[in-house]
């Protein structure tokens, strides 16, 4: 996550004295940030079950290792030496010198009641970053917040940034019969709610405020802060007071696996084998559980392993949830980016009629039905778009993009931010720039991430960019830290000759989305949002 630990002074120590834990981090001069990495925020449990909480002392936490333990990954060439299942830890980005506040006793190696009074006051608001990957990838590592904090302390309004890891493939997301008999549903999602609930007792003794915590994420991670958002019948415990979505909502792919894989997975998680599967070596069963991602019976673009409707987590489909107003009334700062899976579309596919599309959209859509598909394509006529695609693609390839976008991302978005506008407030984006050091592919335009690199540019290392997209870079994060700080992305103003961006609350008239399209999906919500 941290590049720069040769750079980092002798450890310091903060101290809990609720809990008599001390935890070890390290200081980084040149972000003017306190670092502490893997910090553990549940037990080491047995497999396959819900999240234990930490009880009693913990001793001397030391969370200064530049890399801490990954969660294992599922998939094609997932090793199990890349990760771990002891891995339920997250990170912490503070200011070392927040304007404003009194930290003298932030350094301080012993046990003392000043530390205690300095973290019950001025207290910093809190963003909680929950990383992307399809519930199957990813790692808190991969977001290095230290770039954000410093900016958020240039501008005299300072936060501190949270990143949590969560279990992953058939170790986060099992499914079946016999997991739901094993209160083993979501246990994914139950590791982020544990960590926000391990947040809201000890963030304070790191300078933050329980009361100020901003839930966000990207791609799987936004439609994971998304679904936190409805979770429990809407009850969220005063975990967090709003979200920042990227490219994510509750609204999109539906939360329950394609009933191939439900099926295929009853034939290996029966009642004779769940405790099997507990304690089978875990090599074997990465290695075996990946091999599902070639099997033809499931669609190889087919949710493999996802969040599930358990009567508990989630009481119904999202999509009907957001649709009855069962969601946590809060704001939303919420964005896609212009041109979403541009990235993700085969460029081999061969789109050369309706039917290779529809093809594509069956393994995409499982649930959808062909007739629904077939006249999908008819708002979509192929004239309307151009031979923009990759080398030989035809316009087949833009169209198809065009269609991925609407139904995965943009309509979801749109149908999520115009719910909960009703009953808060709302602010949403479109982007519409690349980072100039993270090329991309001339037909890919601004794919699916694109912003993301504006929040963490490229390990924190400035000196790459050029002066448009560090303007750029500035008036992205000013605008997340604002909201973090206030709930507003316009609340924190850019200087006379500062680049800004125009923070608008969402206006369904004006915003570039196909309305027709996605009334259509709209109608057809048991099919396709789920």
């Amino acid at each position: 996550m941290f590049a720069l630990y040769s750079l980092l002074v002798p450890a310091l120590r903060l101290v809990s004295l609720v809990s008599c834990t001390s935890y070890i981090g390290v200081k980084d001069p040149h972000f003017g940030t306190d670092v502490f990495t893997g910090i553990p925020f549940a037990k080491h449990q047995t497999r396959l079950q819900p999240p234990v909480p930490l009880s009693g002392d913990q001793g001397v936490v030391i969370a200064t290792s530049p890399v801490s333990k990954r969660c294992l990954e599922v998939g094609p060439g997932a090793s199990p030496a890349l990760g771990s299942e002891d891995c339920l830890t997250l990170d912490i980005v503070r200011p070392s010198n927040p304007p404003g506040r009194d930290t003298s006793g932030f350094d301080s190696v012993t046990i003392t009641t000043t530390v205690s009074n300095i973290h019950k006051t001025n207290l910093l608001p809190v963003y909680v970053f929950i990383h992307g990957g399809e519930f199957i990838k990813g790692d808190k590592s991969e977001y290095d917040g230290r770039n954000l904090v410093k900016t958020s302390v240039t501008l005299g309004h300072p936060i501190i940034y949270v990143a949590m890891n969560y279990r992953l493939g058939f170790l986060g997301f099992p499914a079946g019969k016999e997991a739901q008999s094993h209160n083993s549903t979501n246990l994914g999602l139950l590791d982020q709610r544990q960590a926000l609930v391990w947040l809201q007792q000890n963030v304070r003794y790191f300078g933050g405020d329980p009361k100020k915590v901003t839930i966000g994420g990207q791609g799987s991670g936004a439609d994971s802060a998304a679904y936190h958002l409805l979770a429990y019948g809407a009850k969220y415990g005063g975990l967090f007071r709003g979200a920042i979505l990227q490219s994510g909502s509750a609204t999109g792919s539906s939360p329950i696996p394609s009933p191939k894989y439900t099926d295929y997975h009853c034939d290996v998680a029966t009642a004779d084998s769940w405790t099997c599967l507990q304690n089978a070596p875990i090599d074997a069963l990465v290695k075996a559980y990946s091999k599902i991602f070639s099997d033809t019976r499931l669609g190889s673009l087919a949710p493999v392993f996802s969040p599930v409707i358990d009567g508990k987590f989630f009481t119904d489909f999202p999509s009907v949830l957001t649709e009855q107003g069962k969601f946590a009334r809060l704001p939303l700062l919420l964005g896609t980016t212009k041109d979403e899976f541009s990235n993700s579309v085969p460029v081999d596919r061969g789109f050369g009629s309706d039917a290779a599309i529809l093809g594509y959209l069956n393994s995409r859509f499982p649930y959808v039905s062909d007739s629904t598909l077939r006249w999908l394509l008819t708002y979509y006529p192929v004239f309307n778009f151009k031979n923009t695609g990759p080398p030989l693609s035809g316009s087949q390839w833009t169209r198809a993009i065009a269609m991925v976008n609407d139904l995965l991302s943009f309509c979801p978005t749109t149908e999520q931010g115009i719910q909960v506008s009703r009953v808060a407030d709302v602010y949403k984006y479109r982007w519409d720039s690349v980072l100039q050091s993270a090329p991309v592919r001339q037909w890919e335009g601004v794919p699916r991430g694109s912003d993301l690199h504006f929040v963490f540019p490229l390990g924190g290392d400035m000196a790459k960019q050029t002066p448009a997209d560090l303007a750029l870079i500035s008036a992205f994060q000013r605008g997340l830290i604002s909201f973090v700080n206030s709930l507003d992305p316009r609340s924190i103003r850019a200087a006379d000759a500062d680049f800004d961006i125009i923070w608008s609350k969402i206006n369904a008239d004006i915003d570039f989305v196909n309305h027709t399209v996605c009334s259509f999906v709209k109608a057809k919500n048991a099919e396709f949002m789920r």
